[in-house]
């Protein structure tokens, strides 16, 4: 794993306990250096566990433990662990409207040390149980996924567009019981799309092309089939993904518009972090001033240049990483928005 580590990076040393993304490792490395583990051990090593294993020996135990156990970790567990090193309180990243919380793993990489990162996917990926049907469906469920990793707050909490409007119905439901909640942030999640018409559903092809680089893909081809599209996936990143998979994936993403259809978000008692993209807007504050009914404390807006569906890209990243570490590092909110 050194090895690797020095190849990919350019680097004459690496320390075991060297971090890959401290060492100035990207996604695209990170999708190298899987690739030559791969071959080397004759095994898979989805890039997914170098994201939550990010350090030589912590990396070389997931592998020897995926080895042992005769298969690898699921990349579509319901709960993904993202980053699992440190003490802090865990942040929980809601996975948007195909269901997958890959698109999280970068984050995880460039958020502040000491903090744990997980994230929540669909239940229904793995094709063991139905999807829930409602948002409060979706939050309940997570909920429970949630308190297995940690009992009781401070909850930290994120959701991009549709995993916005989960995220926010999960610190509702947690403050209800009692919890704190230190942090809840959503990702361009505008209240807006419940009233937009579903749009023409999209093939499995297409998804995948729209999903390219949260799924660590190079630019793929919309007219894929299920199994091209899983097969290129699997190529590329090392993932046990298969056509039923993305089948699903699919089906998620084209029903989301009818989760939010006429949704009503409940009151949430705590303070709001929301992040607008406004590549891909003419009017900046919409999206974030439409929280202000289902929100009782303060409400932080801040702008990023980037489209709605780049927001986890990684040139994207290391600004929203920015923003979070200054609210993750002052759980009042005191920070300027």
């Amino acid at each position: 794993v050194v090895a690797a580590f020095a190849q990919v990076l350019g680097l004459a040393q690496v320390g075991i306990d060297d971090s890959f993304f401290d060492l100035g490792g990207n996604s695209l490395d990170a999708t190298r250096v899987c690739d030559r583990l791969g071959a080397a051990l004759g095994t898979t090593v989805p890039v997914i566990q170098l994201f939550s294993a990010p350090t030589p020996v912590a990396l070389a135990a997931r592998i020897e433990a995926a080895d042992t156990a005769g298969q690898p970790d699921s990349p579509f567990a319901v709960r993904l662990p993202l980053r699992t090193e440190g003490d802090g309180a865990p942040l929980f990243c809601v996975h948007p409207a195909a269901g997958l919380a890959w698109c999280y793993a970068g984050l995880a990489a460039q958020l502040a040390p000491g903090r744990p990162v997980y994230g929540l996917q669909s239940p229904h990926l793995e094709g063991l149980e139905d999807a829930p049907e409602t948002i409060a469906a979706y939050a309940e469920r997570y909920v429970d996924e949630i308190r297995a990793v940690q009992p009781s707050g401070p909850y930290h909490l994120l959701g991009w567009s549709l995993g916005g409007f989960i995220a926010h119905a999960v610190a509702a439901r947690l403050r209800e019981t009692g919890e704190e909640v230190a942090l809840l942030a959503l990702l361009d999640a505008d209240l807006i799309a419940r009233d937009v018409a579903a749009p023409e559903p999209l093939t499995v092809g297409e998804l995948v092309a729209t999903l390219g680089s949260s799924l660590g893909l190079p630019d793929a081809d919309p007219a894929l089939t299920s199994a091209e599209a899983a097969a290129l996936i699997r190529t590329h990143t090392g993932a046990p993904v298969d056509a039923g998979h993305l089948d699903r994936m699919t089906a998620a993403y084209n029903g989301s518009a009818s989760l939010l259809a006429g949704y009503r978000p409940p009151l949430y008692d705590g303070d709001l972090v929301f992040v607008t993209a406004t590549a891909d807007k003419t009017h900046h504050a919409g999206g974030f001033a439409g929280w202000r009914p289902y929100v009782t404390g303060a409400m932080h807006n801040h702008l990023l240049d980037v489209e709605h569906d780049r927001m986890t890209a990684p040139d994207a990243v290391p600004a929203l990483a920015a923003v979070l570490d200054r609210h993750l590092g002052d759980d009042r909110y005191l920070a300027a928005s």
